[in-house]
């Protein structure tokens, strides 16, 4: 016989399976393979006279209280235990300190399928941080069934507190040098159980006491079918200051989808293809190209249709490969923080993934109308004229959108004194809001350097630009020429902004804002532009459940992030039009 592939009686529990397509009633035994030991059928054959899947097998017999019934997987005691007279069972132990207060701890229906299923009266209870345990059961009533029982021993380089398993390595020293940097010499790995879908398995920067564990490697699976969701055994973990290296092996019939923002051919990623995740400025026009977000996530899908989610919180640029078997990050620095999401459905994967890094809010309800939206009205009268020939053709239009034709010199806050002047803007808005119709005009973050531009002189007063590593102001090129850049991870850069869109609003009651070239963009990167390195603050776990600093308190202020630390442009990049966002 094969072992068996029904997912409800796995293998390990110790089924086997034999299947016969083209018969209308069989008679059959089961023996040992050379007829000394026979099944439990009373010397009776068994008989089934119709198609169908059968199960045969006798009461789980022979096992005591602290037999081993499975092997030692390293992830702590399993307790499993049978009391068919008893409702809930009780479990009392010791692990060194002392015994349990009578009657110790509830245990759970057994989440284990086949012969030890709750579905067969069993129960479990699981010990993750101890080396040797005395266990008894009793009913809560005083009724025992046993008053010691065995126990084996348990050892790991790992320590369970608090349901979160913590282990420290240390860098092996015969590594070969690499052009990245020298190896961080000791980290510290913890995995977190944070829901019931999820695990969250975390490889950090450590200098303190620690295990040597050589080489690392992780495995998640998941328990209700053994599906394996991450193993990174396959390729070797590499951790540098500006290098980071590890992978996860995909099982033949996995199809993997996600890993953007970038342009393909297809949602499913490819074998031998590279996707880089970098936001930037780029038109999507171009196809195999990294573009405006990051989104480290990817959704697995196997060929039972059972799906699940991995996501890497790391905001630096990276490369992520698939190769035949793996799929391979590379990333210029930060942590390995990954989240795995159980699934098992791919609706309950992302439902699990938008869970994790927060939903958005609902959007006003005339935000769901038609819009309209170009760069090249150059004039009120040329927006005018648009909004008049939608009504003139019976097309509905709930928005106006305006680029920055708008701007004085492609300034930010400002208005065109010829073409777009106050007294007329301020009438062409009043006059669409009549008809129930909105306004949203473009905002670019790029500062202009003109000491005569009001946003200037005021982010030089409150020193909230992004500087460059000899602590002037950083400075690029965008639409309005030379520009400095607002750092929305410094403290008062929310002040700062908050004030010029009142600046704005106080000229032109818009309704909205359309936010641009916050990836951050610039024409001219490089030395041509002054530095080569720019740094700027930054709030510890910006990136986590980002939509949760975007609520607005009681007084319409929005919420920012309350710490910062110094961090260099590699760390924030893709972060930064998230945080524009928040202070917006």
């Amino acid at each position: 016989m094969l072992p068996s592939t029904e997912p409800h009686y796995d293998t390990k529990d110790g089924w086997f399976q034999f299947d016969l397509s083209t018969a209308s009633s069989i008679e059959f035994m089961f023996n040992d393979g050379v007829g000394v030991n026979w099944d439990n059928n009373s010397n009776t054959n068994y008989i089934a006279t119709s198609a169908g899947s059968y199960t045969v097998a006798s009461e789980v017999t022979g096992f005591k209280t602290g037999d081993l019934v499975r092997p030692n997987d390293d992830t702590g005691y399993h307790i499993l235990f049978q009391a068919p007279s008893w409702s809930q069972p009780y479990f009392q132990y010791n692990a060194g300190s002392g015994w349990l207060e009578v009657p110790g701890y509830a245990m759970s229906p057994s989440s284990y399928l086949g012969k030890f299923s709750a579905a067969n009266g069993w129960f479990q209870y699981d010990i993750l941080s101890a080396s040797l345990v005395q266990i008894a059961f009793n009913n809560g009533d005083g009724l025992w069934d046993s008053t010691v029982g065995s126990s084996h021993i348990w050892t790991s380089p790992g320590t369970e507190m608090g349901g979160i398993l913590t282990i420290n390595l240390a860098v092996n020293s015969a590594l070969l040098a690499t052009p990245y940097g020298d190896d961080l010499s000791t980290l510290v790995v913890t995995v977190s159980k944070t829901e019931n879908d999820r695990v969250r398995v975390k490889i950090a920067d450590k200098t303190s006491k620690r295990y040597t564990q050589n080489p690392f490697t992780f495995k998640v699976t998941r328990t209700s079918d053994g599906f394996t969701l991450f193993d990174s055994s396959g390729v070797p973990l590499v951790v540098k200051d500006q290098y980071l290296q590890v992978s996860t092996s995909l099982n033949d019939d996995l199809s993997v989808y996600g890993i953007g923002e970038s342009t393909r051919d297809n949602f499913r990623m490819t074998s031998g293809e590279k996707y880089t995740l970098w936001a930037r400025d780029q038109i999507s026009s171009t196809p195999n190209v990294n573009t405006y977000g990051s989104h480290p996530f990817f959704l697995g899908l196997n060929s039972a249709g059972e799906a699940h989610g991995v996501l890497l919180l790391n905001s630096n640029g990276m490369d992520v490969t698939m190769k035949r078997g793996h799929l391979v990050y590379q990333t210029i620095g930060g942590v390995l923080d990954f989240n795995i999401l159980m699934g098992p459905s791919p609706a309950e994967a992302l439902s699990q993934y938008t869970k994790l890094i927060g939903r958005p809010k609902l959007m006003p309800y005339w935000s769901y109308g038609f819009h309209q939206c170009r760069w090249g009205y150059g004039s009120v009268d040329a927006l005018r004229t648009v909004v008049n020939k939608y009504a003139s053709n019976n097309l509905p239009l709930d928005v106006v959108w305006s680029d920055i034709d708008y701007m004085d010199r492609s300034h930010g806050f400002t208005l065109d004194p010829t073409n777009f002047k106050q007294r007329e803007m301020a009438a062409f808005i009043k006059e669409i809001h009549a008809h129930g119709q909105k306004f949203i005009p473009i905002i670019d973050p790029g500062i202009p350097d003109d000491a005569n531009d009001y946003a200037y002189t005021k982010g030089l007063e409150m020193d909230i630009f992004i500087k460059d590593t000899n602590g002037s102001p950083y400075l690029g090129q965008v639409w309005p020429g030379p520009t400095f850049f607002p750092d929305f991870f410094h403290p008062d850069a929310k002040a700062f902004w908050g004030e010029q869109l009142q600046h704005l609003y106080n000229k032109i009651e818009f309704d909205g804002l359309w936010i641009d070239m916050n990836e951050i963009a610039n024409f001219c990167p490089g030395a041509m532009c002054g530095a080569t390195s720019i740094t700027g603050y930054f709030p510890s776990g910006a990136w986590y459940d980002i939509f949760n600093y975007s609520q607005i308190k009681s007084s319409g202020e929005a919420v920012t992030f309350p710490t910062t630390l110094e961090a260099t442009e590699r760390l924030i990049f893709s972060v930064l039009d998230q945080i524009t966002k928040s202070s917006t």
